[in-house]
Formats: structure tokens, C-alpha cells, sequence
């Protein structure tokens, strides 16, 4: 889907408390449609209960370039270095699970 809050409130809507989803997706690229920003995912994980067991930046051959810890590592200046040195890159993506804590309703 391009458009990453729908197809999360999609997804978010048929997983039952307690179950894992999947994210990988473009990140950081302002001109590319879909995309989204790790303060995005970040934001929508914590308006709706959700823990990030796994959070990374990844090349679109799947290498992680940089494992991030959600609660500690966003607003380090060495995830900003990093997000800026590959800002013009197209293939830049995050891959994180989410594992769903609670039924409620979908919260942008």
C-alpha cells in the first residue's frame, strides 16, 4: 500500500492483542510516495500501546545499517548523522515488529 497509516490501521485491525506484525518500508525520503520517518512509526507504536521488539535501518539488499532502540537510540545525534548521510538515497528502508498489547481502537 502507498499509503503506510492505512495499511497499518489495516493490519493493526485484524491482529489480535498480543500479535506480531511486520513493517518494511521506505524511510526518510521526502520526494518518494510512501515513505514514512522512525518518528512516525515511533509516534503511531506508542499512541497504540504497541512494543518494538525490533527496530532498524536497512539498504534494499536487507543489510541493517543501524539497529535502533526505540526507547533510547531516536534521539541520539548518531541517528540523525545517520538518517542525513543516506537522505538521498531512494532504497533506504526500517523493517520493525510490533507486537499489539491491547484491543483498542486504531489512534493516528
Amino acid at each position: 500500500s502507498l499509503d503506510i497509516l492505512h495499511a497499518f490501521k489495516q493490519v493493526h485491525d485484524t491482529t489480535a492483542p498480543l500479535g506480531t506484525m511486520i513493517l518494511n518500508c521506505p524511510i526518510g525520503v521526502h520526494h518518494h510516495i510512501g515513505s514514512i520517518s522512525i518518528a512516525g512509526i515511533i509516534l503511531i507504536a506508542k499512541n497504540n500501546n504497541y512494543n518494538i521488539p525490533y527496530l532498524a535501518v536497512s539498504n534494499d539488499n536487507g543489510d541493517v545499517i543501524e539497529r535502533i532502540n526505540a526507547e533510547a537510540d531516536f534521539t541520539t545525534s548518531k541517528l540523525h548523522n545517520l538518517l542525513y548521510k543516506f537522505k538521498e538515497s531512494a532504497n533506504l528502508r526500517i523493517a520493525a515488529t510490533f507486537t499489539k498489547t491491547s484491543d483498542q481502537e486504531f489512534k493516528i
